[in-house]
C-alpha cells in the first residue's frame, strides 16, 4: 500500500514528542499540499472535535486580525 505524503513527517514528530497524536498539515511542500495522521486508536475517535476545535479558534483569530 502507497504511503501518502507526509506520513514520515508526521510519524518523526509524534516520535520525538511522544505524544499519543500528530497531525500534520502542510501547504505547497515539496511533496506539494497535504496533511497526515499518525494517532493511536483512542485519539483517532477524539480527532473530529478536535480539528472542529482547533478550525472554530482559528476562524474566530482571523476575524479579530491575529493571524
Amino acid at each position: 500500500m502507497a504511503r501518502k505524503p507526509y506520513e514520515d513527517v508526521a510519524a518523526a514528530v509524534k516520535a520525538k514528542t511522544r505524544a499519543q497524536g500528530v497531525v500534520v498539515i502542510i501547504f505547497g511542500g515539496a511533496k506539494g499540499s497535504g496533511a497526515a495522521l499518525d494517532v493511536t486508536a483512542e485519539m483517532a475517535a477524539l480527532m473530529p472535535k478536535l480539528l472542529r476545535d482547533v478550525a472554530d479558534e482559528i476562524e474566530r483569530d482571523a476575524k479579530r486580525g491575529v493571524m
